[in-house]
């Protein structure tokens, strides 16, 4: 057995867990008509926030794309190369659509958590929340491990798994900006 496998494994069983956590989620009640207005509000208004910000952010993701190739090209001692440039572009996109399923998984969970408390007590609205939580935690791990292995997969060099975690973490940390 490759040693890919393990984590190859492991992130498809994070992510099956996901979706079917991300289900139940979606199948508790919602609540009544006020809060189901008042969630939409919120999940269109994240939604909004989310577009923009990766907007700007997917700007500035090109620009160093750009200069990770450039220097790869003008400097080749260092190390880097277009190779890095796209596995920078590959962790970032990772990361984004990691923040997009928590934002989703967080503001849908909301409303129905409230519902939960209200309906059947706190520790089925603690079982919701929890599980809303673990949507984003096993998003988190699921898609980087699996764009971990997929970059390893395709370039065969563990140096240009750098550029992929810097790329996660730049937008890991606009996220939290």
């Amino acid at each position: 057995m490759s040693l890919l496998a393990i984590p190859l494994i492991s992130s498809i069983a994070a992510l099956v867990m996901v979706f079917w956590l991300r289900s139940w989620v979606k199948n508790a009640p919602p609540g009544n008509e006020r809060m189901q207005e008042l969630s939409g509000y919120v999940q269109q208004g994240a939604r909004a926030f989310l577009k923009r910000e990766y907007t700007y952010v997917g700007s500035f993701l090109v620009i160093v794309f750009l200069l990770i190739s450039a220097v790869g090209v003008l400097k080749p001692e260092t190390g880097l190369n277009y190779q890095t440039g796209l596995a920078f572009l590959a962790g970032a996109l990772a990361s984004m659509l990691a923040g997009y399923s928590g934002m989703s998984i967080a503001t849908l969970a909301n409303c129905r958590t409230t519902e939960a408390a209200r309906d059947k007590g706190l520790n089925h609205a603690l079982a919701v929340a929890v599980s809303g939580g673990a949507v984003m935690g096993l998003s988190v791990v699921g898609i980087a491990l699996l764009g971990l292995v997929i970059i390893y997969m395709v370039f065969k060099d563990p140096e240009i798994v750098n550029g992929y975690a810097m790329g996660a973490s730049l937008v890991a940390l606009f996220a939290r900006v």
